[in-house]
């Protein structure tokens, strides 16, 4: 019946309560029953689960929102955040900003945060304008990411004041993304003006997060750099 657009407020309610079939379908009978005001929690929890489940996330952050608003259970809660902010840090895939406002609220109850959720704040807000709220806990997070050795380029968009606290304030870093399982070396010079090329040093990189492979180095004033990245398969 719901599919032929034959329903009720009775069908829609019992639906949402009951209803556990194709994702596709679940997500087009949240949105008509929110149009109708119909409490959707219940509903909500099936999709991001069965989503979870699959791992084929597609357009669910406002439902992921509306559910969160409810009565969470825990465990899912944690396990979407940390799915979502991974594709966000390590794929790119573009997030909305209701999932960043979730991490930050979850920081300020208290909550533990998977590495990748810190990450993916400070990913995010790299490119934005930090009100004060948010400083204390971002330079927690840069200092805490550093301490473990979790490098990623866009910290240096951060402030320089920010940057000398982690040792990062002269630095310059050359992010690359691998294919999985790949071996990956750097070979680089440093031209000083004036002087001739040296040869090209090698480095086989260790990966920084998952396919995510960092150098970093200093480069002075009158220093011009001078690399490219060998992917090859890691067997």
């Amino acid at each position: 019946m719901f599919k032929k657009e034959q329903f009720d407020k009775a069908t829609l309610t019992y639906l949402t309560e009951f209803y556990c079939g194709a994702t596709s379908d679940m997500k087009k009978l949240w949105h008509v029953a929110r149009k109708y005001d119909i409490p959707t929690y219940k509903l909500s929890e099936r999709i991001i689960t069965q989503m979870l489940f699959s791992e084929m996330m597609f357009g669910e952050e406002e439902i992921f929102a509306d559910y969160y608003e409810g009565k969470t259970y825990f465990r899912l809660k944690q396990a979407y955040l940390a799915y979502v902010a991974r594709e966000y840090v390590v794929n790119g895939r573009q997030v909305k900003g209701c999932i960043f406002v979730i991490i930050v609220n979850e920081y300020r109850k208290g909550e533990d945060l998977a590495d990748v959720c810190k990450i993916a704040l400070l990913k995010y807000y790299s490119s934005r304008e930090i009100h004060q709220g948010l400083e204390k806990m971002l330079r927690e997070f840069l200092r805490e990411m550093c301490e473990k050795q979790l490098f990623f380029s866009f910290y240096l968009s951060y402030p320089e004041s920010w940057l000398r606290e982690v040792q990062l304030y002269d630095k310059s870093m050359i992010e690359y993304h691998a294919r999985p399982g790949s071996k990956v070396t750097i070979s680089y010079q440093v031209v000083k003006k004036g002087e001739e090329s040296l040869s090209y040093q090698h480095e086989v990189l260790l990966p920084s997060y998952e396919d995510t492979y960092i150098k970093t180095l200093v480069l002075f004033a009158d220093e011009t750099l001078r690399y490219y990245f060998t992917e090859t398969d890691g067997e």
